[in-house]
């Protein structure tokens, strides 16, 4: 935000002359990324992650049934090769919902 808005306007339409229509939101909440950042007016931000965590956690759709004490065990590295591979559906849901826990995590 600049205390300008005509300046801020000058800006996106050089922007858009060169690269075409983009987006632009003006406010203090926004979305990005999976992020839900909202800007204060004492010049600080927040932001918030409740949602993309929700929407992994309810994308597992699996009941969970065990729990443990720790998310490793001695055996975490080893391979059985007689489990069963997942079908494509859940290998993608599985991959999906990594990828995202991993994106929160960093």
């Amino acid at each position: 935000s600049h205390v300008d808005k005509n300046m801020m306007s000058d800006i996106i339409k050089n922007i858009e002359a060169k690269f075409g229509k983009i987006s632009v939101i003006r406010g203090d909440e926004y979305v990005f990324l999976g992020m839900n950042i909202r800007f204060r007016r004492n010049g600080t931000f927040s932001i918030f992650m409740k949602h993309y965590l929700v929407d992994a956690m309810t994308g597992f759709c699996e009941e969970l049934v065990s729990t443990t004490t720790t998310p490793s065990h001695k055996y975490l590295f080893n391979v059985n090769e007689d489990s069963k591979l997942l079908d494509i559906d859940r290998a993608k849901k599985f991959h999906s919902i990594a990828s995202k826990l991993l994106y929160v995590s960093n």
